[in-house]
């Protein structure tokens, strides 16, 4: 095989393996995972209320015995969280405000308790709500053509 090529394809293949090392990093550090160790506890009773201002949605929860810090994620479908705060400060702070949602959109949350730097503990119960509000829609007729300004009916 000719050497410049060989290099490359070996510059290729270190930086495939380097994205792999660090996409497993991601995904194993950065998801919560039960864990034994941590006497944080379990955060209880999440419940879920609209917020004040329209797109907002308000949890409460009961506080997590020696919780330091929570997380909370959510998404648009059960246990399918693809959304979420992972650093919400601890004690006896159990509520937080989630802030541009989509109204008329379903939303599923859950909250994890986190004592020091020994992981999470269990996970809280799972509430699903809806956004108050009707969700905006838009319509088009049809691609605008270049140096046209409004779309032909």
């Amino acid at each position: 095989m000719n050497k410049k090529i060989e290099g490359t394809f070996l510059k290729i293949i270190s930086a495939i393996a380097l994205f792999i090392i660090f996409f497993e990093f991601t995904i194993v550090f950065l998801t919560p995972q039960a864990n034994a160790q941590c006497a944080a506890g379990t955060p209880a009773n999440l419940t879920a209320t609209p917020g004040t201002t329209p797109g907002t949605m308000m949890l409460r929860w009961n506080q997590a015995t020696s919780a330091n810090r929570y997380a909370l994620v959510f998404g648009h479908s059960s246990r399918n969280y693809n959304m979420g705060s992972l650093n919400i400060d601890g004690g006896s702070d159990t509520t937080y405000m989630v802030t541009h949602l989509v109204p008329g959109n379903r939303y599923f949350f859950q909250v994890w308790a986190f004592c020091d730097n020994n992981g999470p503990a269990t996970a809280s119960n799972e509430v699903s709500a809806m956004v108050p509000g009707t969700a905006i829609t838009t319509t088009s007729t049809g691609p605008i053509a270049q140096g046209q300004t409004t779309v032909d009916p």
